[in-house]
């Protein structure tokens, strides 16, 4: 590795343990990322004829999510705020495929006899993950997302929306639809190995907000997990 980006990992670290709010913020977020993982798993434990709760679209698309949840974590440590957005970006659209196909494999025709079509060819590589156009449809037929959305709200317009905050990153516009600067050159981040608190607890509150939007997400679709 090349000694200078060596040199800056190390002080990036020590910086890190020496700053104890940002180690404890960092606990906490692992602890959360290590609840969801529970939370989904308890699925594969609900008694419902209406669900299928066989493990096999979860163990495909679970470590996707999780690993990329500490990927962000990971970057948050090291002070590299855009890609904790970009990162967290890539999980939230993950879990919300999950729970697409879960539901999809929940169809009367498929509960138990076999997985989606759109699992498959995820799976195989014979085609990328779908677009929000196919979640909408998926998400707004569920009969508990409905039930949710007579108060006013309408919640899968709100993932949407957070889908696209986060997408300014991957594609660096270069301020986002709010003024908020969404470049490393924008942030002012010409050593970007160094911390910064504001922007540190600007992009933890990306992950935290993340993670309760997956877990919200799973509980209003299926809310026997919140017994």
């Amino acid at each position: 590795m090349n000694e200078t980006v060596f040199n800056r990992l190390k002080k990036s670290s020590d910086l890190f343990e020496n700053t104890p709010t940002s180690s404890e913020e960092i606990r906490l977020l692992e602890t959360k990322i290590s609840n969801l993982e529970k939370l989904i798993r308890s699925y594969e434990s609900i008694s419902n004829d209406h669900y299928d709760t066989d493990d096999e679209i979860i163990n495909w698309t679970l470590p996707e999510i999780i690993s990329e949840l500490h990927a962000a974590i990971s970057n948050l440590a090291l002070h590299h705020y855009k890609q904790v957005a970009s990162i967290s970006r890539i999980a939230f659209d993950m879990a919300i495929h999950q729970i697409c196909l879960q539901l999809l494999q929940n169809n009367d025709a498929n509960r138990r006899q076999k997985l989606p079509i759109e699992f498959n060819s995820w799976d195989n590589g014979s085609s990328d993950a779908p677009n929000w156009k196919f979640y909408k449809l998926v998400l707004n037929g569920n009969l508990n997302i409905q039930s949710f959305n007579q108060n006013g709200d309408d919640i899968v317009l709100k993932w949407h929306k957070l889908f696209k905050e986060l997408s300014n990153y991957i594609h660096s516009r270069a301020f986002d639809q709010n003024g908020e600067a969404t470049t490393t050159m924008n942030m002012n981040r010409e050593d970007f190995y160094s911390y910064d608190e504001e922007l540190f607890k600007k992009y933890s509150n990306i992950i935290h907000k993340v993670i309760d939007e997956i877990t919200f997400a799973w509980i209003i679709v299926f809310p026997e997990l919140a017994q």
